[in-house]
């Protein structure tokens, strides 16, 4: 299992995501985030949890989180929308 780091929700998600649901099988252990396969409203998921890191102020970790993950979320709704997935 990961280690459970405060990470974000997954972009779009309906609402936050609960801990025993972001418990799951560890996919990848990353540098700045671990994929978790596990499940969100009864459907199989893989949840990115983007770890906090230490060497930077907190405010501009979480900014900097915050914004990587919507970002990530828009190019993905892009190519969903393009027909790449």
């Amino acid at each position: 299992m990961a280690g459970e780091p405060d990470a974000d929700p997954p972009a779009g998600s309906a609402r936050p995501v609960g801990e025993a649901e972001r418990q799951g099988r560890l996919l990848y252990r990353g540098a700045e985030a671990d994929l978790v396969r596990g499940r969100w409203q009864g459907l199989d998921a893989v949840f990115k949890l983007r770890k906090p890191l230490p060497y930077r102020l907190p405010a501009l970790d979480d900014a900097i989180r915050r914004q990587r993950t919507l970002h990530e979320a828009e190019m993905l709704h892009a190519a969903k929308k393009a027909g790449v997935l």
